[in-house]
């Protein structure tokens, strides 16, 4: 097999197919390059295909490690253990081999990411030679199915890379969840009350977005017939409704597995499963009436009309309609129009909201993106008052009292001061966070940072004025007005906390600044470190730690 690794060479320089410093494979590795390497490859596992069935097991059973080594190396080389897998005659042997060897090292998919790919693409050709000889792998795989199933969930809950567990049993279900399989449906019935009940509950929790539509997917493709959910069918209704109300492809499976149930079931037994979720679900329905795509509306309409009038029994609950609680307009842009003798306020909230949502998306086009960040940072630019004079300024600053360290800096009296325009501070609060957000998109970073660091520094400039010198206003918290720096320290605590660790760079960089910058006027650390800025700060990112979501204690 090493021999094979001649279609690899090359006279470039870094030869494609080669492993590099660290153990990176070159892009081509990925795949079979030349028609002859293929036929060669496969000429290849035909002189094993040949063998007699047990000299095949023989071999393989002591080699399969290094196979899988030279795979690693060389994923062209795959093509080998295919053409095993896809002869009626050595699939069987193989695919025992191969899952017995990948079950004893299933502890590695979480946490060496390279090997754990490699590993989940050679479990999916197993699972895929299911479907290929039933009648011959469906015993080969009863046996592991078990297994398979419990050490995943088992080693997801402590692994450090969890997603390839959760997606190794996305490839069993899809690959046994046809319907011809029931010898090893009968085999997964014993794991149906915990894996359904360790799935909705992960589902019900707080995880990264893609994490969630997998487990709810999961919920909802368990590979056993429908008469064998029956008893679990309260299980299913919080993940159905969650699919209602996800991404185009959970939608259509929770859309799939509805109307499996209301062709299949009593429409008695069905509503009494229902019922405890009766109101998001129907509103839910109704909602997927009204999708873009087509198909998946019709298919909404067609579920709706096969609950033959039941569907309006349920409408008991008031819609979630969207209202406006608010009792100030918040921020607004002043326009003047020459028909008009007064001016029109634009409210910017909507505004700012939007692009930030665009700026945390990663399917948004660079152009809108960019746009997004102009928005921010021009919301942000008019929102500074620097009508101070510089002298002025400079001498403030500079004040003897600010660097001496026998002057202490006194704590706030009572609760320190927010402004009291919540609208308008949730606003800001949300154009900041934008700021950061902008920050850790590599194409927008150079132009941001600049931004960023003036920001930053201004924020913590205008904290050190009010909570220490000569104008001190830590006993007149009472009397302050307009926004007030804690605002960056409330940002960045949604940063540190959010579930894309991307986005902590620019959150580290800011905190950095604000020390730097506080270091810079009060002459020392220890100093700097009395300010209740940093109590306030240290107080929020402490706080971070008692939340419910996992990743934001990290």
């Amino acid at each position: 097999m090493q021999a094979l690794d001649i279609y690899t060479l090359s006279v470039s320089p870094v030869a494609p197919g080669t492993m590099l410093p660290g153990g990176q494979r070159t892009q081509s590795s990925q795949t079979v390059r030349t028609k002859e390497e293929k036929e060669v490859l496969e000429h290849f596992a035909g002189v094993f295909s040949m063998m007699n069935p047990q000299t095949f097991q023989e071999i393989f059973s002591t080699t399969v490690d290094y196979m899988v080594d030279r795979i690693y190396r060389n994923f062209a080389l795959q093509v080998v253990g295919n053409s095993f897998l896809s002869n009626p005659t050595t699939s069987p042997i193989f695919a025992t081999v191969l899952v017995e060897y990948l079950l004893e090292r299933m502890e590695e998919m979480g946490s060496n990411v390279e090997r754990s790919n490699l590993y989940l693409k050679l479990f999916k050709l197993v699972f895929g030679s299911v479907s290929l000889f039933p009648a011959e792998n469906e015993h080969m795989l009863r046996p592991h199915l078990h297994q398979i199933v419990n050490r995943s969930m088992e080693l997801a809950m402590s692994a450090k890379e969890p997603y390839n567990y959760f997606l190794l049993l996305r490839a069993l279900f899809r690959s046994i969840g046809g319907g011809s399989h029931d010898l090893l449906y009968q085999e997964f019935l014993p794991l149906l009350p915990n894996l359904l009940q360790g799935l909705n509950s992960l589902q019900s929790g707080l995880h990264k977005q893609h994490m969630k539509d997998l487990f709810v997917e999961l919920c909802l493709t368990v590979p056993v017939r429908l008469s064998s959910l029956l008893p679990y069918l309260p299980m299913l209704m919080d993940p159905l409704v969650s699919a209602l109300n996800g991404s185009p492809t959970l939608i259509s499976q929770g859309l799939r597995t509805l109307e499996l149930c209301v062709d299949n079931l009593q429409p008695d037994f069905l509503y009494e499963h229902i019922q405890p979720v009766r109101a998001d679900l129907m509103q839910a329905l109704w909602r997927t009436v009204h999708n873009p795509t087509d198909q998946v509306a019709h298919v909404a309409f067609r579920v709706l009309g096969k609950f033959g009038g039941g569907n309006r029994k349920m409408m008991i609950e008031p819609q979630k309609l969207e209202y406006n609680d608010k009792e100030t307009p918040g921020p607004a842009i002043i326009a003047y129009f020459q028909e008009h003798s007064k001016p029109i306020d634009f409210p910017v909230e909507k505004v700012i909201e939007t692009a930030f949502t665009a700026l945390k998306s990663s399917t948004t086009d660079p152009f809108y993106r960019r746009q997004c960040w102009e928005v921010i940072r021009c919301f942000l630019v008019a929102s500074l008052n620097l009508d101070d004079d510089k002298n002025m300024m400079q001498q403030l600053f500079s004040h003897p009292s600010l660097d001496d360290p026998h002057v202490k800096i006194s704590p706030i009296q009572g609760i320190p001061y927010k402004s009291q325009d919540k609208q308008a501070r949730a606003t800001h609060q949300m154009a900041v966070t934008g700021m950061f957000v902008a920050a850790a998109i590599k194409e927008l970073r150079q132009c941001v940072l600049p931004t960023m660091v003036f920001l930053v520094s201004h924020y913590t400039m205008v904290a050190i004025s009010q909570q220490a010198g000569p104008f001190s206003m830590t006993s007149k918290q009472a009397s302050l007005k307009g926004m007030d720096p804690l605002v960056l320290i409330d940002s960045l605590a949604v940063i540190m906390g959010h579930e894309e660790k991307e986005l902590c760079k620019p959150g580290h960089l800011a905190l950095v600044l604000i020390l730097e910058t506080a270091i810079n006027i009060l002459g020392s650390k220890q100093k700097a470190c009395q300010l209740p800025l940093m109590e306030y700060l240290a107080e929020r990112m402490c706080s971070l730690c008692y939340e419910r979501a996992w990743y934001a204690k990290l």
